[in-house]
């Protein structure tokens, strides 16, 4: 019984090793569709003013190819003027912009982490400051985050 017992053991070890081997993968690539729940905003009385039209869940989509990203959500492609870039860890991945201007500076991170083959879990925030703006005013300068999963639904050509 003792050894019955081990080897069952050893397989179930094995069979968790194998779907581990899935979520560490490292391959971005391919189109990942989902919707993040907002969980965090600060200074706007309007959250949706973010991303206009779309209230909590809010759509998201994110193409990755090789280093090329492009974010959506619903038709609406978000960009801020540096674009995206991403840095891959193993089965987890950051996308990063950043803008700056006489009048503006805004950042986007975008974690994600692979919970499966083709599914991740991602947090995504922005923090802006609207330096023309005074300080009081709502928008001028804000912070807002969402999180969700994501599935890969198709390659990004």
């Amino acid at each position: 019984m003792p050894i019955r017992a081990l080897v069952v053991a050893l397989l179930l070890m094995l069979a968790a090793a194998d779907q581990a081997r899935g979520q560490l993968d490292p391959e971005f690539d391919g189109v990942w569709d989902g919707a993040i729940d907002v969980v965090a905003v600060y200074g706007l009385r309007r959250p949706s003013a973010v991303l206009p039209g779309h209230e909590s869940p809010v759509p998201l989509q994110i193409r990755v190819r090789g280093q090329a990203v492009t974010v959506w959500s619903g038709n609406q492609r978000l960009r801020p003027v540096s674009g995206f870039r991403i840095e891959k860890h193993d089965a987890a991945a950051v996308i990063v912009a950043a803008a700056e201007t006489t009048t503006w500076i805004e950042t986007w991170q975008i974690s994600v982490t692979k919970t499966e083959t083709d599914k991740l879990l991602v947090y995504l925030w922005r923090v802006v400051n609207n330096t023309q703006l005074h300080p009081n005013r709502d928008g001028s300068r804000f912070a807002w985050g969402g999180v969700g999963e994501l599935v890969r639904s198709g390659s990004a050509e």
